[in-house]
């Protein structure tokens, strides 16, 4: 937040906050990053014009970077300074702390940070010492090309995590569309079966007489689920056939009803007519029960009226 409100000219604010996290570090006796609070310290009282206290601070994150040991910390601290005397025309306190912050990362990991003050350096000694410029503009080259080789590195690893995530992210999605898909198709399945079962029922039980129009209504019901079964069904598939087109994919399951309704209808001509048959037979058993029944009560009457 301190950086920040820096950043953004709010020094009062960037004053805050920078003491509550010096004030945090001192309360949790983790003071590894000192040496970047007294480092905001100084940029907030130079931006306040308080110089004797801006290089208090400076001082003290050198002595901190010393104290731990940081090449990173040290050449910061020493940039800080430098850029300060460079701002203020003190040319020969520049260029002193500017080749100390490049001698600080000099054979180590940190060497993109020798950009800043070789870019000083070699506006120093620009028109004074060609010499000078020449070897600081190697090296602020050498740190440029360094310091982009990171970036572009930094670049295609966060790319790769970035598709590495989004590659999970879309595989839980096509899991989880899976894992529904399966469920559907295991309801539709049973209503199919549930639906068949009461017409195959109603067709071939000799006990009942079954109106035609309940078979109609009952087809109806099956032709539907039937078609969202196989929509189910095939849907995964025809996403990938059509692209996802929406006109390619209702042109598809148009299609497929189509196929669907001729077939329906030979099927419920069937029914109907197995219906009408088994009820007329189931009428024909009735009526002669019904007739054995009344002639069994006759003779009977006969039989008892001679007696």
């Amino acid at each position: 937040m301190g950086t920040i409100y820096l950043a953004m000219n709010k020094v009062d604010s960037a004053l805050i906050y920078t003491q509550k996290a010096y004030e945090m570090a001192i309360k949790t006796g983790i003071n590894y990053w000192l040496t970047n609070t007294y480092l905001q310290f100084g940029s907030i009282h130079a931006a306040m014009r308080n110089s004797t206290l801006a290089l208090s601070y400076w001082n003290l994150a050198l002595n901190e970077a010393n104290r731990i040991n940081s090449p990173k910390f040290k050449s910061t601290a020493y940039s800080a300074i430098a850029n300060y005397f460079y701002a203020n025309n003190q040319k020969d306190s520049a260029k002193l702390y500017a080749t100390k912050a490049i001698s600080s990362v000099k054979n180590t990991d940190f060497y993109t940070l020798n950009v800043g003050p070789a870019k000083l350096l070699l506006n120093i000694y620009h028109d004074s010492n060609i010499d000078s410029a020449f070897k600081y503009s190697e090296i602020y080259r050498l740190a440029s090309d360094s310091l982009f080789n990171v970036k572009t590195l930094q670049q295609a690893q966060l790319m790769s995590v970035e598709e590495e995530a989004r590659q999970q992210e879309q595989k839980l999605e096509e899991d989880k569309f899976e894992e529904a898909q399966k469920e559907n198709l295991q309801y539709t399945f049973i209503a199919v079966g549930i639906v068949s079962f009461f017409i195959i029922f109603l067709i071939f039980s000799r006990n009942y007489i079954t109106n035609p129009k309940a078979i109609e209504f009952l087809s109806v019901i099956a032709l539907l689920i039937v078609f969202e079964f196989i929509n189910l069904l095939v849907h995964p598939i025809l996403e990938k056939a059509t692209h996802h087109s929406p006109f390619l994919m209702l042109v598809a399951l148009v299609s497929i009803a189509a196929l669907l309704i001729p077939f329906h209808h030979k099927l419920e001509h069937w029914a109907v007519n197995k219906l009408i048959e088994k009820n007329r037979e189931t009428r024909l058993e009735s009526a002669k029960r019904t007739v054995e029944k009344l002639e069994s009560v006759r003779r009977q009457t006969n039989v008892d009226f001679w007696l």
